[in-house]
């Protein structure tokens, strides 16, 4: 995921579950990130934030975990994974709410994370990222693993990476203005 130098700066560490345990009890690293996912202040609608920080965020799905920092404000993080036993009967059930006001198509799955990150990164919640957020444009190949995504939320342009990281899929999403970010992702399991 990383791109040529920029000064929009996206660090991500990931911990995958290698056992039972979690994976924030497996490494001291891994501790102290949850201590700040327990410690951070959140918006009205739940957006988590640290003062004096451009951003940070955090997901997880089954036994993987994922933290971020950003020097700039509205970016967002989500993680899935693509085996979840739900995934075909979410798939029915909410592919028509999550497209309806695309103007392209995508699979249900990555365009689920690129909403859902864009709509923590906007702090607006998944109920109004859902009815809000329109996909633009077919997403765009980066690359066998990586596309981008183009969304628009109330006149603002948003990009979406989507990235497979073996049965899981990471987006990170942010202000289109903010231009192309050095993403540094760190993976600990």
């Amino acid at each position: 995921m990383t791109e040529p130098y920029s000064e929009f700066r996206v660090r991500i560490l990931l911990f995958a579950e290698t056992r039972s345990e979690a994976p924030d009890t497996v490494h001291a690293l891994g501790r102290r990130m949850h201590a700040l996912k327990v410690a951070a202040r959140r918006t009205s609608l739940g957006k988590p934030y640290i003062p004096g920080t451009g951003c940070f965020g955090y997901s997880d799905c089954n036994r993987m975990q994922g933290y971020f920092f950003s020097n700039k404000k509205y970016v967002g993080m989500d993680l899935e994974d693509s085996q979840r036993p739900d995934l075909r009967v979410r798939q029915r059930s909410l592919h028509a709410v999550v497209s309806r006001i695309d103007l392209a198509s995508a699979d249900f799955l990555p365009l689920w994370v690129a909403k859902e990150s864009s709509a923590k990164a906007m702090g607006i919640g998944m109920r109004d990222g859902l009815k809000k957020l329109t996909l633009l444009e077919a997403p765009r190949p980066l690359g066998d693993s990586e596309s981008v995504f183009h969304l628009g939320y109330a006149g603002q342009r948003m990009e979406s990476r989507v990235r497979v990281l073996g049965k899981h899929l990471m987006a990170i999403s942010y202000l289109s203005r903010y231009g192309v970010p050095d993403i540094r992702c760190s993976l600990y399991s």
